[in-house]
């Protein structure tokens, strides 16, 4: 068995599944989200980009599982989709429900 490269080493190191979790490159990430590099510099640079490792010939490589945690935690619900999970799992622990659920509390107009 010949040389381990640096991926592979790093595999190896911090315990991935080589099988089930791909590391990608930046060219493969940009490619899988459709961004431009300066783009994704600037997500890395704030803060806002993925989980990235460093492999000791200075490139960058991203776990696939890490870059699609990454992307979900992006998801944005809107106020009506939460609230109706919020009365399922309410309802799933048997609690009762208010007839009236969304908008600001009703007046009589007299």
């Amino acid at each position: 068995m010949g040389p381990l490269t640096s991926a592979k080493r790093l595999v190896r190191h911090h315990g991935v599944d080589e099988t089930n979790d791909t590391l990608l490159t930046v060219v493969d990430l940009l490619e899988m989200l459709g961004v431009t590099r300066n783009t994704f510099d600037k997500w890395r640079r704030s803060g806002k980009g993925p989980v990235a490792y460093r492999l000791p010939n200075g490139s960058l490589r991203f776990r696939k599982s890490d870059v699609e945690a990454w992307f979900e935690n992006l998801l944005i619900e809107d106020a009506e989709t939460v609230r109706q999970r919020e009365i399922r799992d309410e309802l799933k622990q048997g609690k009762r429900i208010p007839l009236r659920l969304y908008g600001p509390p009703t007046r009589d107009i007299r």
